[in-house]
């Protein structure tokens, strides 16, 4: 029996195969899940809806930049975890990430356990700073 989990996921990937495997493993694990092929519909989606977490790639189509898509989420939706992920991460990447307060960093291909483990942490952690600025 499957334990129904909340939290909203946006899925940033050019690649639609990527898109499909990171959908199916999230889906199956009982999140909802938005998918976005390129940054500028990721924006309008992100514009309309609100997200525990956004999983982004770093390299999508065109030579845009996933880190492009990191500021324009941390400026919208700052409570919002990022996960990075990248075929090819380097620690240039990784340390510009971190200026956006990167949740985590993960290559590809995409370890199911490990990306499961990292969206509970990002939303355990979400949910436990929202209550502590209820609280203040």
């Amino acid at each position: 029996m499957m334990t129904e989990k909340t939290g909203n996921i946006l899925v940033v990937d050019d690649e639609e195969g990527m898109r499909f495997t990171l959908n199916h493993y999230l889906v199956k694990a009982g999140y909802q899940v938005r998918q976005s092929p390129d940054i500028a519909q990721a924006v309008m989606i992100v514009a309309d809806e609100w997200f525990d977490v956004a999983i982004i790639d770093r390299v999508l189509s065109n030579g845009r930049n996933g880190l492009h898509l990191l500021r324009i989420l941390y400026e919208l939706q700052p409570s919002c975890k990022t996960i990075l992920i990248s075929a090819w991460p380097t620690v240039e990447s990784a340390v510009q990430a971190m200026k956006y307060q990167v949740f985590g960093y993960l290559t590809k291909p995409v370890n199911k356990d490990e990306l499961l483990t990292m969206v509970e942490q990002a939303i355990a952690e979400n949910r436990l700073q929202q209550k502590k600025a209820i609280l203040k």
